[in-house]
């Protein structure tokens, strides 16, 4: 049984680094492939954006770029997240306007009511962490750190609100689907051009 997965994922409009919306669902495949089909990504770490093809690994890699876990039933089975030198080459388009148009927000959280065409559970609860960020720090916000107690499902509302702020560099959300908190979220705060 394969140990190393290589994760083929492309740039997603005009970021430079890939998102942790390609990054969670071709891990998901990896651990279903691995572990079965109900098994699903608890967690992901991300120290810095990938900015070249992703290798996962569920052997220890010393010089990691980040970390994820996949929940079996009642196990949780550690992976490890290298950057390769293999260049990105592919770029997909990509247009949040819909999730904005969509959503609901006021001092410290956003909500989206219904499903989104064309947008996963994941890519609307991302969204939303960055609208509220935005309105609170002019920094390019992305995505850190995510813990799920459940997998993401297609129930709506999703709703994110701010729990934390630490350091004035991180943003910690608590992420609620269809009325129930399901998990938090850690985003860093950086200058575009860091």
């Amino acid at each position: 049984m394969r140990r190393e997965f290589v994760l083929d994922l492309p740039f997603k409009g005009a970021r430079e680094y890939l998102h942790s919306t390609s990054i969670v669902p071709a891990l998901t495949e990896v651990a279903q492939e691995r572990f079965g089909p109900q098994a699903w990504v608890e967690s992901l770490t991300i120290r810095r954006p990938f900015r070249r093809a992703i290798r996962a690994s569920f052997e220890p890699v010393a010089a990691s770029s980040g970390s994820f876990r996949v929940r079996r039933g009642t196990e949780s089975i550690p992976g490890w997240l290298l950057e390769t030198d293999r260049p990105v080459t592919r770029r997909v388009a990509s247009d949040s306007s819909p999730l904005s148009a969509a959503a609901v927000s006021g001092p410290g959280f956003a909500r989206i009511q219904e499903p989104v065409p064309g947008f996963a559970a994941l890519e609307v609860a991302v969204s939303l962490m960055k609208m509220v960020a935005g309105r609170l720090d002019p920094r390019q916000c992305w995505l850190c750190q995510l813990n799920l107690d459940t997998p993401l499902t297609s129930a709506f509302p999703i709703e994110v609100r701010i729990r934390h702020e630490l350091g004035g560099r991180f943003l910690v959300f608590e992420i609620v689907q269809d009325g129930a908190a399901i998990g938090s979220a850690r985003c860093i705060l950086e200058f575009a051009d860091s």
